[in-house]
């Protein structure tokens, strides 16, 4: 099955039409969220879209891995566990994980109703970094 990519496409040429603010750290790419089925090409995606921008200097990737991938399996525990990790074992000039960090979510929708579900939101809400 094909990929839908317009979104990356759209947002990737966005950025190069004026890459100069994202190369000086001047301006951070939006975070994007896209609604990839399991096994139609996720962590290709977004290994794509990190190495886009590793190669075009778009972001200053100064952590030991440029992208982190995870599945979440909706309990709290794992969420807790995820975030605990991601902090410390990635960060190596700042207290914040400079890179593309991917979440497959697809079984945390099945909590909705439970804390973990808001556990995530709170947890994503607190990295996110916009300039």
């Amino acid at each position: 099955m094909k990929r839908n990519l317009k979104p990356l496409e759209d947002l990737q040429n966005r950025i190069m039409r004026n890459p100069g603010p994202y190369q000086r750290g001047q301006k951070m790419p939006p975070n994007l969220i896209m609604n990839i089925r399991a096994k139609h090409g996720q962590t290709t995606t977004a290994l794509e879209y990190t190495n886009f921008m590793y190669e075009n200097k778009i972001r200053t990737f100064r952590a030991l891995d440029r992208m982190l991938e995870f599945r979440l399996d909706g309990s709290l525990n794992q969420c807790k566990q995820i975030f605990e990790y991601i902090i410390p074992n990635h960060s190596v000039y700042t207290n914040e994980f400079d890179g593309v960090i991917v979440f497959d979510i697809s079984k945390l929708g099945q909590h909705s109703n439970e804390y973990q579900t808001e556990y995530f939101s709170e947890m994503i809400e607190s990295m996110v970094k916009v300039l």
